[in-house]
């Protein structure tokens, strides 16, 4: 059997809980896979990244998330992480993320510049 066809019901049982986590692919690894079985997965990959940036704007412009949300969401940071950058607790980074949240220029420059957004205004409600 080739490892691209042993399937995860095929391998035995890990003893431990860790042993299970140490055993399963890391993100890199899923990736490299992909990128080994389909040379335009890179193309495909980004063409649905902004899909999903797309989608994530439409949600704002409706009114379902805010644009703090929608850019620490295309970042691919948690708010924790997000929180971290910033110098902030995660607590505040999800008030911040409420449709009704007051945000200071200040804190809306730091986060902006953390984002990689040019202007800081777009965050402000």
């Amino acid at each position: 059997m080739t490892p691209r066809e042993e399937t995860w019901a095929s391998r035995p049982a890990p003893a431990t809980f860790d042993e299970y986590l140490a055993s399963l692919p890391t993100l890199q690894d899923l990736l490299a896979s992909f990128r080994a079985g389909d040379p335009t997965f890179d193309r495909k990959f980004s063409r649905a990244r902004v899909g999903m940036y797309k989608t994530l704007l439409q949600r704002v412009r409706k009114g379902k998330i805010t644009r703090l949300a929608a850019e620490r969401i295309r970042c691919r940071l948690t708010q924790a992480e997000l929180a971290d950058r910033v110098g902030m607790k995660q607590p505040n980074i999800s008030r911040l993320e409420q449709p009704d949240a007051v945000m200071s220029i200040n804190t809306a420059k730091r986060l902006a510049r953390v984002l990689g957004l040019d202007d800081y205004r777009i965050l402000l409600p």
